[in-house]
């Protein structure tokens, strides 16, 4: 495959991205997502869909800049895509998303979504209802968004809670490497009075497939 071959590849892989987007945004995009687990601790933030499927994944690294040149900053960055990446690979191996904390967290964002699914009709008419769902790494029974519910409610929400962080942890776990491998940064700037850098990584389906298809073509 010559160079003007691999260019057109590149531009239909890049229009398919664009299409892809435009087809599934709005309200279709809201209703295929349940949830944003946000470990605020850790500095992770996981987006799953309402099947427990992994969607996207973040990540934020911090570095010490040691000089005011532009060497100085950029070798900060590099350490901070890196403390981020051994961040990760830590969450990852120590299956923080199967603790008990993590079930109260999803079991918690399953209930305000059926909450917020009962109310569609209104919101279609409103224009409301296109909020991501997010629990944060707290006990829920401390947060004020805690519904009452009946015991048999409970059940079926903690037994769909498990199911679903165990698929989350599984996939995570066995796609390890191609996640490190797959984060890229999205955003990255200097803080608390230039004394540390501080990026975002993030890794999701789309890019990563669009990462394999890309390989594929270079390999030709």
């Amino acid at each position: 495959m010559n160079k003007k071959q691999i260019a057109v590849s590149l531009m239909a892989v890049a229009l398919l991205g664009l299409a892809g987007c435009s087809s599934t945004g709005g309200a279709d995009a809201s209703k295929e997502r349940a949830a944003t687990l946000d470990y605020r601790k850790q500095g992770i933030k996981i987006t799953y869909d309402s099947k427990g499927n992994v969607d996207a994944i973040e990540v934020i690294g911090y570095a010490a800049v040691w000089g005011n040149s532009q060497n100085a900053i950029r070798e900060a960055y590099r350490v901070a895509e890196l403390e981020a990446k051994k961040t990760l690979n830590d969450f990852i191996n120590k299956e923080t998303v199967t603790s008990s904390v993590s079930v109260r967290m999803i079991s918690q964002n399953l209930e305000q979504s059926r909450d917020r699914n009962s109310m569609t009709a209104a919101n279609k008419t409103t224009g409301g209802g296109g909020d991501e769902l997010v629990a944060l790494d707290e006990d829920p029974k401390n947060t004020s968004q805690t519904v009452e519910t009946t015991t048999n409610s409970n059940s079926q929400l903690r037994g769909d809670a498990t199911r679903i962080a165990s698929r989350v942890s599984t996939t995570i776990s066995t796609n390890n490497r191609g996640i490190l491998g797959g984060l890229y940064m999205v955003e990255g700037r200097i803080v608390n009075d230039g004394k540390q850098a501080q990026v975002i990584m993030r890794w999701d389906q789309k890019s990563n497939k669009q990462r394999q298809t890309l390989r594929n073509l270079m390999s030709q």
